[in-house]
């Protein structure tokens, strides 16, 4: 039977991929010592004479799917520890700065969480205003630690990695890949994509797909504006530098991918102007576009409306090569926490095979497992669903600045000025690189 944990909805505003956070103090690992029990699993003899239970508070962010199967990591961590309660917050989203600030507040008050759910996007924020508790101590001194270090890819690893100290027990994935119809495809007579696809084979492939006239048009593809990294990456550049402190929008393979995906609007008439991220994935299950470039957390919204014919392809790669784009989700301990071993014993049933089992059968997300990996229920979505995986592997992960939603918005900005016609490529990506130079000088200040 299960329990009933103590759940509050937080009405905020929108913004993160996958996941939310919350945090505290100084990121020393002095506060391991004050719990003592959830490494052993043993109960405390004062914990069992007065039945008083220690509380652990968890911040999440989770779809209503989502939300049955991390109650059920609750209960797990609970059944294994009767010395806890856990009470978790449910929250729809923020900004990073927004969040911080909101955690400063549940700091200086005492009630900051002990556990937070948060992305990749916001991992470096969070380590940089000592809100998290590196976990590389209770990882080394963990047998299951170790073995969760051997069952999940190193990239994941890597993503919560900040100057050699491990922040968050990774357990969500998602990478952005090329998503097409094969039926439509077939019906052009041309090859699926394969694993050394081009720009230039996708543009003719388009040509191909792209049949009828006005509101009967089916297009070859749909672009969005509020995520621009694939198309980026997949031309083997990324909007800012190597370590996350400047602009690289000068970059000529940026105003090149801009062009690229330009012409396809405006020279070839294979897409749209930029739409909606719903309407993009609604359009693509209704036969009304051959590919669209989006993450696995799509696959579960097509089977749910019985939309099954779709594969995955990797992005279509410039001529000088490119590669692939991923986020990570993860559950880190709050350096505030007063149970820092037992917040971390509940971060890692986010991390155990049932969960990843439960990705793998609803197409939600890439799981992290192995086991899960080579799964019949994660395989058999589509034929070549693994493509979302071997992303990860051979991919990049999303850059995490500090001022990562400030910078999100002015490439955005500058991707639906470009592909909307408001602004010439030229003047646009001008524009652009002066605010984001301007919002990264402002995080030296």
């Amino acid at each position: 039977m299960k329990r009933s944990h103590r759940i509050t909805a937080l009405a905020l505003s929108a913004c993160l991929l996958g996941s939310m956070m919350a945090g505290c103090s100084s990121a020393s690992g002095s506060t391991a010592s004050t719990d003592s029990t959830a490494s052993t699993g043993e109960t405390t003899g004062e914990t069992a004479s007065t039945g008083e239970k220690k509380v652990l508070k968890i911040s999440l962010s989770a779809s209503e799917e989502q939300k049955a199967v991390y109650e059920d990591c609750i209960d797990r961590f609970e059944e294994k520890y009767p010395e806890y309660t856990v009470e978790a917050t449910y929250s729809s989203g923020a900004t990073w700065q927004e969040t911080c600030d909101k955690l400063i507040v549940q700091i200086a008050s005492g009630e900051a969480p002990d556990v937070i759910n948060v992305a990749v996007e916001g991992t470096r924020m969070f380590v940089n205003n000592d809100l998290f508790l590196p976990l590389n101590d209770l990882i080394d001194a963990d047998p299951e630690g170790q073995a969760l270090k051997e069952q999940i890819p190193q990239a994941a690893w890597d993503a919560f990695t900040v100057d050699g100290n491990i922040y968050e027990i990774p357990n969500d994935a998602n990478s952005v890949i090329l998503q097409y119809n094969p039926a439509m495809y077939a019906a052009a007579g041309l090859e699926e994509p394969g694993d050394d696809y081009t720009w230039d084979q996708f543009v003719s492939d388009l040509q191909a797909l792209t049949t009828g006239e006005g509101d009967d048009k089916v297009y070859g593809t749909m672009i969005m504006t509020s995520f621009m990294w694939p198309w980026f990456y997949a031309n083997g550049v990324s909007p800012i530098n190597d370590d996350w402190t400047g602009s690289n929008l000068k970059d000529p393979r940026i105003k090149e991918t801009m062009q690229n995906l330009y012409d396809l609007i405006y020279k070839y008439g294979v897409a749209p102007v930029p739409q909606t991220n719903d309407d993009v994935g609604n359009m693509f299950a209704a036969g009304r576009t051959a590919t669209i470039c989006m993450g696995m957390y799509m696959v579960a919204t097509y089977e749910a409306n019985g939309f099954t014919d779709f594969d995955a392809a990797i992005m279509p790669r410039g001529a000088d090569g490119g590669y692939g784009c991923f986020g990570i989700g993860g559950m880190g301990v709050t350096a505030a926490s007063k149970y820092p071993e037992a917040a971390y014993a509940l971060c890692k049933e986010f991390a155990a095979e049932e969960v990843s089992m439960v990705q793998a059968e609803t197409g939600t997300s890439v799981p992290l497992r192995s086991e899960a990996l080579q799964s019949e229920a994660f395989l058999n979505h589509a034929p070549h669903i693994s493509r979302f995986y071997e992303e990860i592997e051979n991919g990049k992960v999303l850059p995490a600045p500090d001022n990562y939603s400030e910078m999100s918005t002015i490439i955005s900005t500058m991707a639906t000025n470009i592909l909307t016609g408001a602004m010439d490529i030229d003047t646009a990506i001008e524009q652009a690189d002066q605010e984001l130079t301007e919002s990264f000088n402002n995080l030296q200040q």
